[in-house]
């Protein structure tokens, strides 16, 4: 194939597009590739010059019915602010078009490939939440358009060979994930959760590392760009290539070497399964999601099928000892502590020394290496001499790690975690070399809860957080949650209808993961979470049962407010509790289940409509929502009014905690072991629980009195006990619906106000 001069494709671009016509040339030799591809990607060049701000992706996918549409500010990429979508009148206008020409005349000079990777993650950084200004793509920033555009010209500039189905759009996956990240652990081994999270956290990490290896290492080697790229983490990636003989038999063999590569390295507990379709123009412009249904069946079939064509190979390594585990424990220690991921392209010569590779695997730094391939990791971490208490990964220990091995060295890829400014290492980016250096930055979900040492907290620790006081819970208990969004093949598939353009799919893919990658670390910190991974769309996290409890309800509304309330857009969780000395593995398990109830759920809707999923299993107990939210709500209410030290004993308004466990003994009474509700017991339970509040003076005539007050209106706290909990049990715990639910407030209540 040839030699594609990406830079000047690049540039190319930019001299047509209207926000960076003067940063680019005109290249008249790609000139025909950038007309086609236009008329391929959005049918010409219409503008849309009113456009100042781009529409969000997710007002109108899924067949989302809100009139009401949002918006993005148009502003730097950063997950701290987080840029949630707003009303177009609640948004104030930002220009970063300055600051990015400013970073754009540091890295001019860049090698091809290098030029290309850095200035990408420029674009992602400065634009966006730009509008590309294109009839049709309103909800596709420049960014996404430009990518796009970009990686179809490589296609067309690298495929003479035919044009009536130019392109193959190829998925990977790793299959056995799984497998992999809870083997080699004792399910029944106690008391190890600190060691055995950090080895869940970075095999979680090293799926993702894998699913950027591999999809990098396939664009490497048919000389495509990383726009190619349109999705990658979470163990599987996207990617368009142009339709020639030469590319599938590429695919192929690459296949099978990589292969190889896993099992040596790991054994047979992962693989790598690759599958094409071939595509029209249309897989840009309006047929984008058809593709991806096929490529996904065509997947599917593969992995019936897997290593079929290299069996020998297989059984000649299998059962062979690996040492990936070594690797794995530093990268989870690491994660926590590192600002940055330092990708080298060692020099080929240097593969075979026995002194370069006792060198890298005595170095802590190093958390994973393909050396077939030429390729090695390090997460740069500060010395104790740096740590006072705990400090960020300085400049320091990453300029020590690159002189550590400036010899070394065939390419270098810095790319900072969690965060896109580039000031820190402004110096870094002037450095002269000899090889070709790339910036980025990658979003990872690595939030750790750290104590006053500036250590990753311990399991005990945590389990008595309490984030919203500085005093610790009386009862602590660990809560384990996984969490995973509802339906997104089919939302990918068939979410856009007609409009299925390819930039859109890559957008919504994009948005997904700064989300669930990016902003997901603020609120774990803000609720002193530990997360074990959280990806492209589902999450594994641990905490205190009551930080877990709000964050839950924080989450669910902040991705209904980033989705623009999209009735069709949500996700599922499972939470279980336990002790703090419950075996890592076995809560992983647990926690498993319990995502599986929810995503089981079914209930009729106000319209009598039948809705599945979009649900949360706690206590055992599975619900909506928005039934869990008014739960927790409830629950606070009881809270104020349960007899505990703080509660003056001139006040006569008191609940009695053993009431709590009377109310949860009547609820469990009229519930079988399915959930359904045994007729018999649930009237005579109502007619036991009129009883029952008769007694504390809960009387109907009390009911009677304050019935037409509002609130603010009762004085005595035993009139707003009978307003504002007493009626509300009575009048639910007689739904059959209802009374099931209120399984969640119980317990709650009861574990806030346990005592050691």
């Amino acid at each position: 194939m040839i030699e594609i001069k990406m830079k000047e494709i690049l540039l190319h671009i930019f001299s047509q597009t209207k926000t960076l016509e003067n940063l680019g040339k005109v290249d008249e030799n790609i000139k025909n590739t950038y007309d086609k591809a236009l008329q391929y990607a959005c049918g010409g060049a219409c503008l849309y010059e009113e456009q100042k701000y781009l529409e969000s992706i997710f007002n109108n996918l899924a067949s989302n019915k809100s009139e009401i549409k949002h918006y993005f500010e148009p502003k730097t990429m950063s997950i701290s602010p987080f840029n949630f979508p707003k009303k177009k009148e609640e948004i104030t206008q930002n220009n970063t078009f300055s600051d990015f020409k400013t970073d754009f005349e540091k890295i001019k000079k860049f090698e091809n490939r290098a030029f290309v990777d850095t200035c990408f993650a420029l674009l992602e950084k400065y634009f966006s939440y730009t509008p590309c200004q294109i009839k049709g793509l309103e909800d596709v920033s420049l960014y996404d358009h430009l990518k796009t555009l970009m990686g179809l010209m490589v296609c067309l500039e690298g495929n003479k060979e035919n044009n009536e189905l130019p392109f193959l759009l190829i998925k990977g996956d790793i299959s056995g994930i799984q497998k992999f990240i809870y083997s080699d652990i004792n399910t029944e081994e106690a008391g190890q959760g600190k060691g055995t999270a950090k080895t869940l956290r970075g095999k979680s990490f090293y799926i993702s590392l894998l699913s950027q290896f591999f999809a990098e290492e396939i664009i490497k080697q048919i000389n495509l760009s990383s726009p190619n790229i349109i999705f990658s983490g979470g163990g599987h990636f996207n990617i368009v290539a142009p339709n020639t003989e030469k590319v599938k038999k590429i695919l192929e063999t690459l296949e099978k070497e990589l292969n190889l590569i896993l099992i040596k390295k790991i054994g047979t507990s992962l693989s790598l399964n690759l599958a094409f379709v071939y595509a029209k123009s249309d897989l840009y412009k309006n047929n984008a999601g058809n593709y991806f249904y096929e490529v996904n069946k065509s997947l599917d079939k593969n992995k019936t099928q897997k290593h079929k064509k290299y069996l020998k190979e297989v059984f000649d390594n299998f059962g062979k000892k690996s040492y990936y585990l070594q690797d794995i424990k530093k990268l989870g220690k690491a994660m926590p502590y590192s600002d940055y991921l330092v990708e080298f392209t060692i020099k080929k010569e240097l593969i075979d020394s026995k002194e370069f590779i006792n060198k890298i695997s005595d170095d802590e730094r190093m958390v994973a290496n393909f050396l077939e391939r030429s390729v090695i990791y390090f997460m740069p971490l500060p010395t104790d001499s740096e740590k006072k208490k705990y400090v960020s990964v300085t400049e320091k220990s990453l300029n020590r790690l690159l002189n550590d091995y400036k010899d070394c060295f065939d390419s270098l890829k810095i790319i900072k975690i969690n965060d896109t400014n580039y000031d820190s290492i402004k110096n870094i980016i002037m450095m002269e070399s000899s090889f070709p250096i790339s910036y980025s930055y990658r979003f990872i979900g690595n939030e750790c809860y750290k104590n006053e040492e500036g250590d990753v907290a311990g399991f005990e620790e945590i389990s008595k957080l309490n984030y919203d006081s500085f005093t610790r819970l009386s009862y602590p208990q660990l809560a384990v949650m996984r969490l995973d969004v509802d339906n997104l093949g089919g939302i990918f598939a068939f979410g856009l209808n007609e409009k299925s353009y390819l930039a859109k799919i890559a957008s919504l893919s994009r948005e997904l993961t700064i989300f669930f990658s990016g902003y997901f670390n603020n609120l774990a910190k803000e609720y002193q979470l530990y997360i074990t991974y959280s990806g492209g769309d589902d999450a594994f996290i641990i905490g205190s049962w009551y930080n877990m409890i709000h964050f839950a309800t924080r989450l669910q509304e902040d991705f209904k407010i980033f989705t623009c309330n999209n009735t069709n857009l949500a996700f599922s969780a499972g939470i279980f509790m336990c002790n703090e000395n419950y075996p890592i593995a076995k809560f992983a398990k647990d926690a498993e289940m319990a995502e599986k109830k929810s995503k089981s759920f079914e209930r009729n809707n106000t319209n009598g409509e039948m809705m599945s999923k979009n649900a949360i299993c706690v206590f055992d107990h599975t619900l909506s929502w928005e039934s869990y939210k008014s739960q927790i709500i409830f629950a606070e209410k009881i809270l104020e009014f349960i007899e505990n030290e703080n509660t003056p004993d001139d006040n006569k308004g008191k609940l009695a905690r053993s009431l709590m466990h009377r109310l949860l003994r009547i609820i469990k009474s009229s519930l079988c072991r399915n959930g359904n509700i045994i007729s018999r017991n649930f009237n005579r339970n109502i007619s036991q629980l009129h009883y029952l509040f008769a007694r504390q003076g809960y009387d109907h005539q009390k009911l009677e009195e304050v019935e037409t007050k509002s609130e603010h209106e009762l004085k005595e706290r035993s009139d707003k006990i009978a307003k504002i909990v007493i009626q509300q049990i009575l009048n639910n715990f007689s739904k059959k619906t209802e009374i099931k639910d209120y399984l969640v407030s119980m317990h709650y209540i009861l574990l806030k106000t346990r005592k050691l």
